[in-house]
């Protein structure tokens, strides 16, 4: 799992309930972090910021969504999160062609039921 967030506290509570999942987490600050990231390692999910500065979440989903359809990375989901969106901007997530959208914060008991939605598995100990 890749968690992408500008902010250290919301990167550190993210990792922290991936970890209360089983799941192996990685986090970075940016969106270019984030491509390069995904070039280099095998992602099951990415949990991405959708306002940054620099490169958002939906411009830094594009590329990555590219490299899966091209082969050049394996495929995986891509969730955006966002505290407070218009609704055009979440269409333009979708358009964007990523896997899933919710609002911020994720509960653990909803971060945990997206990324089953999104394919990573449940632990063997629930």
């Amino acid at each position: 799992m890749l968690v992408v967030d500008d902010l250290e506290v919301n990167r550190i509570l993210a990792c922290a309930m991936l970890h209360a999942f089983g799941c192996e987490e990685s986090a970075v600050a940016g969106g270019l972090d984030a491509i390069e990231h995904c070039k280099r390692t095998l992602s099951d999910v990415v949990l991405m910021a959708i306002h940054r500065p620099g490169l958002g979440g939906i411009d830094a989903s594009r590329p990555i969504v590219e490299l899966q359809k091209t082969g050049r990375v394996a495929p995986f989901g891509i969730v955006v999160a966002a505290a407070n969106v218009a609704p055009e901007t979440k269409a333009r997530t979708f358009e964007a062609d990523v896997s899933g959208y919710r609002y911020k914060p994720l509960g653990l008991k909803l971060k945990r039921d997206e990324m089953r939605r999104v394919g990573v598995p449940a632990s063997a100990d629930e």
